[in-house]
């Protein structure tokens, strides 16, 4: 950050006044109560608003100036390549505070609270660290001169704001060793646990390998339930085949059992015509001589009538249905 104008108004002891900072180291030199550290304070106003003032509002107004006077500071600074313009004032007998803000010529913030915002934003330092780190009034540059070394070392400790940096060190510091042996502790107990979990993994294993042969055995067990299995699914099957022939058998039986009994039915019609034929043949065989003797005397009768010496009785014996014998 480089400063480039300042312009006061009715600001402390100035009436009015302009600065412009050239390149390098300024020095501002005058006599006691010339307005050097109001310079510096007219700086950090514009940068912090009335953070950056010790005094009362009605304290920061000009004596000579009027009530209807504003009070006014003009800041210019370089940012790198960037320029900003910040413009703060106080007006009226309640010092109503106004403040705008520019960015290279273009309004960015207007009002106190969204300037200090956007400063804090772009310069990324905190007013504390800005009076810690770049400013020091001159009372306090007048006791560090006044010092002893040791005094020194204190005193810029104080300055910057370091001592209680320092106490807060202190107490973290503490805070650590007692958090480290309470760690000690835990870590010690943690160790005591990790025995007792080692002792536990190391049962722990001899049951997974106990539990893992169990599995075996279960396993071999499966295998061989599924061969009974197997088993009883083909005897199951034989067993529905033989019985699937047996009914198929048991029908076949009832059905020639049935054909049998109509066949024995036909077999007795049959003997009984073979019987009746029988006794026709030994009827037959019996008459037979008779017959042969009826055709010896029918050849003869015919040889008789040939010759006309047939009775009439005779002739009418050998017509059918005659007398024969």
């Amino acid at each position: 950050m480089h400063l480039n104008k300042l312009a006061m108004r009715n600001f402390k002891k100035f009436r009015r006044a302009d600065l412009e900072f050239s390149d390098g180291l300024t020095g501002i030199l005058g006599s006691n109560g010339a307005g050097k550290s109001t310079i510096v304070e007219a700086i950090a106003w514009a940068l912090y608003g009335n953070r950056a003032s010790s005094l009362k509002r009605e304290f920061i107004r000009n004596s000579r100036a009027r009530e209807s006077d504003a009070v006014e500071v003009a800041l210019t600074i370089s940012l790198g390549k960037q320029e900003l313009a910040i413009h703060r004032a106080m007006r009226g007998k309640s010092m109503t505070p106004e403040a705008h803000l520019a960015l290279d010529g273009q309004r960015i913030a207007t009002g106190a609270k969204e300037v200090d915002g956007k400063l804090e934003e772009i310069l990324k330092i905190s007013y504390q660290d800005f009076m810690k780190t770049f400013y020091a009034r001159q009372k306090d540059l007048d006791n560090l001169l006044k010092e002893g070394a040791m005094g020194k070392r204190e005193y810029l400790l104080k300055l910057l704001g370091l001592e209680d940096i320092k106490e807060g060190a202190l107490d973290l510091i503490k805070a650590d060793k007692a958090e480290l042996e309470e760690e000690k502790s835990r870590l010690a107990g943690a160790l005591t646990e990790i025995g007792d979990v080692s002792g536990r993994l190391e049962r722990a294993a001899l049951d997974l390998q106990a539990a893992e042969k169990e599995l075996e055995e279960a396993e071999r067990s499966r295998a061989g339930l599924a061969g009974i299995e197997e088993e009883r699914r083909r005897t199951l099957e034989a067993f529905e085949e033989k019985k699937r022939r047996h009914e198929t058998l048991r029908e076949r039986r009832v059905s020639l059992e049935s054909g049998g009994a109509e066949l024995k039915e036909k077999a007795g019609a049959e003997q009984r015509r073979l019987a009746g034929i029988d006794l026709s043949r030994k009827r037959l065989q019996e008459i037979q001589p008779l017959l042969e003797r009826l055709a010896g005397v029918r050849q003869r009768l015919e040889v008789l009538e040939e010759g006309g010496g047939v009775h009439p009785a005779a002739r009418e014996a050998r017509r059918p249905g005659g007398f024969e014998g």
